[in-house]
């Protein structure tokens, strides 16, 4: 009996050590943003169903014809084209897309966040990208960076 106790305390201790946190140590260092994941264009429009009808938000995506990113000058530019009009994507809606409303969408180092700075447009949000827009990416452990985003040519 008194060697399954002690079994059993060993354990329990090797779990409770195994889990400590190291202090002061973190495995993600990078502020880096990684990919652009796209360039959209939202709009609303009813859709009518045997149920009725509702309101449906619809995602356009927009061409990427060139994105570059670039880790040492910490910027990255992207040049898009609206796509042709189509049964989904009416004229109309087509007409009205412009830089001031485009949601734009990136990825970043590993468990690395994204903060705008001062103006900038919250990324994944529908904003004015007429201008180039700054954004503080933090690592895990606290290193940071300030990235430059902006769109350079834009096609219809």
């Amino acid at each position: 009996m008194r060697k399954y106790i002690h079994f059993l305390l060993a354990v329990l201790v090797t779990g409770v050590i195994s889990c400590q946190k190291e202090e002061g140590s973190s495995k993600y260092e990078e502020s880096n943003i990684v990919a652009l994941q796209g360039v959209e264009y939202h709009y609303v429009f009813e859709q009518t169903s045997d149920s009725g009808t509702q309101k449906v938000v619809k995602y356009i995506n927009l061409v990427i014809d060139k994105s570059d990113i670039n880790k040492e000058t910490k910027a990255i530019t992207i040049e898009v084209t609206v796509p042709a009009s189509n049964k989904s994507f009416p004229e109309e809606e087509r007409a009205k897309v412009s830089l001031k409303n485009l949601a734009v969408a990136v990825g970043v180092s590993t468990a690395a966040k994204v903060y705008p700075i001062g103006e900038a447009p919250k990324l994944g949000i529908p904003a004015d990208w007429s201008k180039p827009s700054k954004y503080r990416v933090e690592a895990d452990n606290g290193n940071s960076s300030e990235w430059t985003i902006e769109v350079t040519s834009f096609k219809k």
